[in-house]
Protein backbone atom coordinates (compact mmCIF):
# COMPACT_ATOMS: atom_id res chain seq x y z
CA UNK A 1 0.00 0.00 0.00
CA UNK A 2 1.34 3.28 -1.35
CA UNK A 3 0.28 6.17 0.66
CA UNK A 4 1.22 9.92 -0.59
CA UNK A 5 0.96 12.95 1.87
CA UNK A 6 -0.33 16.28 0.17
CA UNK A 7 -1.37 19.40 0.33
CA UNK A 8 -5.38 19.87 -0.31
CA UNK A 9 -5.90 20.66 -3.25
CA UNK A 10 -9.97 21.74 -4.24
CA UNK A 11 -10.00 18.89 -6.63
CA UNK A 12 -9.78 16.35 -3.46
CA UNK A 13 -12.85 18.23 -2.20
CA UNK A 14 -15.10 15.07 -3.13
CA UNK A 15 -13.22 12.16 -1.79
CA UNK A 16 -12.23 14.37 1.41
CA UNK A 17 -15.88 14.73 2.01
CA UNK A 18 -17.04 11.11 1.82
CA UNK A 19 -13.91 10.26 4.38
CA UNK A 20 -14.64 12.89 6.55
CA UNK A 21 -18.81 12.07 6.67
CA UNK A 22 -17.27 8.07 6.84
CA UNK A 23 -14.96 9.14 9.87
CA UNK A 24 -17.93 11.80 11.49
CA UNK A 25 -20.67 8.64 11.42
CA UNK A 26 -18.44 6.35 13.59
CA UNK A 27 -20.17 6.19 17.17
CA UNK A 28 -17.19 4.91 18.76
CA UNK A 29 -15.07 8.55 18.56
CA UNK A 30 -17.05 11.08 16.77
CA UNK A 31 -17.18 14.63 17.04
CA UNK A 32 -19.78 15.29 14.47
CA UNK A 33 -22.72 13.69 13.05
CA UNK A 34 -21.50 14.44 9.48
CA UNK A 35 -18.84 16.20 7.14
CA UNK A 36 -20.04 19.50 6.00
CA UNK A 37 -22.42 20.32 3.08
CA UNK A 38 -19.98 19.94 -0.15
CA UNK A 39 -20.23 24.11 -0.42
CA UNK A 40 -19.10 24.48 3.00
CA UNK A 41 -16.17 21.97 2.36
CA UNK A 42 -15.01 24.02 -0.74
CA UNK A 43 -15.35 27.10 0.91
CA UNK A 44 -13.65 26.16 3.80
CA UNK A 45 -10.60 24.79 1.56
CA UNK A 46 -10.74 27.94 -0.33
CA UNK A 47 -10.28 30.00 3.10
CA UNK A 48 -7.67 27.20 4.38
CA UNK A 49 -5.86 27.73 0.94
CA UNK A 50 -5.53 31.76 0.90
CA UNK A 51 -4.30 31.89 4.77
CA UNK A 52 -1.67 30.62 6.67
CA UNK A 53 -3.36 27.59 8.08
CA UNK A 54 -2.58 23.70 6.98
CA UNK A 55 -4.56 21.11 4.83
CA UNK A 56 -3.23 17.96 4.09
CA UNK A 57 -4.63 14.78 2.57
CA UNK A 58 -3.46 11.29 2.46
CA UNK A 59 -4.08 9.22 -1.19
CA UNK A 60 -4.48 6.23 -1.77
CA UNK A 61 -4.98 6.78 -5.39
CA UNK A 62 -7.11 9.32 -5.85
CA UNK A 63 -9.24 8.97 -2.55
CA UNK A 64 -8.87 10.68 0.50
CA UNK A 65 -7.86 8.02 3.26
CA UNK A 66 -7.27 10.80 5.94
CA UNK A 67 -6.79 14.84 6.29
CA UNK A 68 -5.49 16.43 8.98
CA UNK A 69 -5.53 20.46 9.57
CA UNK A 70 -4.50 23.32 11.69
CA UNK A 71 -6.70 26.37 10.91
CA UNK A 72 -4.81 29.61 12.29
CA UNK A 73 -6.43 31.91 14.68
CA UNK A 74 -8.11 34.52 12.52
CA UNK A 75 -7.24 37.36 14.54
CA UNK A 76 -3.51 39.26 14.94
CA UNK A 77 -3.65 38.10 19.13
CA UNK A 78 -4.37 34.75 18.14
CA UNK A 79 -2.41 33.99 14.95
CA UNK A 80 0.37 31.91 16.72
CA UNK A 81 -2.35 29.35 17.59
CA UNK A 82 -3.97 26.67 15.51
CA UNK A 83 -6.99 24.02 15.90
CA UNK A 84 -6.23 20.51 15.10
CA UNK A 85 -8.52 18.56 13.62
CA UNK A 86 -8.00 15.03 11.55
CA UNK A 87 -8.80 11.89 10.89
CA UNK A 88 -8.04 8.49 9.07
CA UNK A 89 -10.37 6.14 7.84
CA UNK A 90 -10.86 2.83 10.04
CA UNK A 91 -9.56 0.22 7.47
CA UNK A 92 -6.17 2.63 7.15
CA UNK A 93 -5.49 2.82 11.20
CA UNK A 94 -3.08 0.72 12.75
CA UNK A 95 -0.08 1.48 10.28
CA UNK A 96 1.45 4.72 11.53
CA UNK A 97 -0.55 6.64 8.91
CA UNK A 98 -2.18 8.62 11.69
CA UNK A 99 0.70 9.45 13.38
CA UNK A 100 2.51 10.31 10.12
CA UNK A 101 -0.36 12.70 9.21
CA UNK A 102 -0.04 14.65 12.63
CA UNK A 103 3.89 14.74 12.10
CA UNK A 104 3.52 16.50 8.67
CA UNK A 105 0.93 19.03 9.71
CA UNK A 106 2.67 20.31 12.80
CA UNK A 107 5.52 20.67 10.95
CA UNK A 108 3.49 22.62 8.44
CA UNK A 109 2.14 25.04 11.13
CA UNK A 110 5.58 25.37 12.82
CA UNK A 111 7.14 26.60 9.05
CA UNK A 112 3.95 28.99 8.91
CA UNK A 113 4.83 30.57 12.63
CA UNK A 114 2.02 28.64 14.97
CA UNK A 115 2.89 28.07 17.93
CA UNK A 116 0.59 26.42 19.84
CA UNK A 117 -1.65 23.48 18.75
CA UNK A 118 -4.82 22.97 20.08
CA UNK A 119 -7.25 20.13 20.09
CA UNK A 120 -10.82 18.46 21.50
CA UNK A 121 -11.05 15.14 21.83
CA UNK A 122 -13.92 12.97 23.10
CA UNK A 123 -12.68 11.45 26.54
CA UNK A 124 -13.73 8.30 25.46
CA UNK A 125 -11.64 8.36 22.15
CA UNK A 126 -8.58 6.39 23.81
CA UNK A 127 -6.86 5.68 20.34
CA UNK A 128 -7.03 9.14 19.55
CA UNK A 129 -5.85 10.27 23.42
CA UNK A 130 -3.05 7.65 23.08
CA UNK A 131 -2.03 9.22 19.19
CA UNK A 132 -1.71 12.81 20.86
CA UNK A 133 0.23 12.21 24.02
CA UNK A 134 2.67 10.35 22.26
CA UNK A 135 2.86 13.45 19.81
CA UNK A 136 3.44 15.31 23.14
CA UNK A 137 0.22 17.44 23.84
CA UNK A 138 -1.23 17.60 27.39
CA UNK A 139 -4.39 17.92 28.62
CA UNK A 140 -5.37 21.57 29.60
CA UNK A 141 -9.08 21.20 30.76
CA UNK A 142 -11.91 18.90 30.62
CA UNK A 143 -14.92 20.40 28.85
CA UNK A 144 -17.91 18.68 30.64
CA UNK A 145 -21.23 18.45 28.24
CA UNK A 146 -18.47 19.27 25.28
CA UNK A 147 -20.87 17.32 22.49
CA UNK A 148 -23.95 15.80 22.44
CA UNK A 149 -24.36 12.63 19.80
CA UNK A 150 -27.88 11.24 19.62
CA UNK A 151 -28.99 12.67 22.87
CA UNK A 152 -26.30 11.83 24.99
CA UNK A 153 -23.49 13.91 26.09
CA UNK A 154 -19.90 13.25 25.66
CA UNK A 155 -16.81 15.16 27.85
CA UNK A 156 -13.92 16.32 26.32
CA UNK A 157 -10.29 16.61 26.71
CA UNK A 158 -9.33 20.26 25.77
CA UNK A 159 -5.86 19.63 24.91
CA UNK A 160 -2.70 21.19 23.98
CA UNK A 161 1.40 20.99 22.37
CA UNK A 162 3.12 24.69 22.67
CA UNK A 163 6.80 25.56 21.01
CA UNK A 164 8.53 27.91 22.67
CA UNK A 165 10.21 30.04 20.03
CA UNK A 166 13.68 31.34 21.02
CA UNK A 167 12.35 34.66 21.23
CA UNK A 168 9.03 33.83 23.70
CA UNK A 169 9.13 35.16 27.07
CA UNK A 170 8.26 32.62 29.96
CA UNK A 171 4.83 31.14 29.62
CA UNK A 172 2.71 32.85 32.67
CA UNK A 173 2.51 31.12 35.89
CA UNK A 174 -1.32 31.57 36.62
CA UNK A 175 -3.20 28.44 37.79
CA UNK A 176 -6.56 27.63 39.88
CA UNK A 177 -6.12 26.53 43.80
CA UNK A 178 -8.35 23.91 44.16
CA UNK A 179 -11.06 26.00 45.67
CA UNK A 180 -11.28 27.18 41.40
CA UNK A 181 -9.39 31.06 42.56
CA UNK A 182 -7.24 31.68 39.84
CA UNK A 183 -3.80 33.21 41.23
CA UNK A 184 -0.27 34.04 39.76
CA UNK A 185 2.82 32.35 41.38
CA UNK A 186 5.42 35.12 41.17
CA UNK A 187 7.60 33.25 43.82
CA UNK A 188 9.29 33.65 46.58
CA UNK A 189 9.98 37.50 47.13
Amino acid sequence: MFIKISQTRLADAPSLRECIDSVAREASARASNVASSPHDLERSLRACLESASVHLVALDGNRVVAWAQIERGGDTSVAHRGDLRMGVLPSYRGFGLGKRMLDDCIAAARARGIDRVELEVRTDNRLALELYRSSGFAVEAIVKMAMKMDGKYHDAFRMSLLATPPHAESPSKAAADDTGLFFIDEGPE
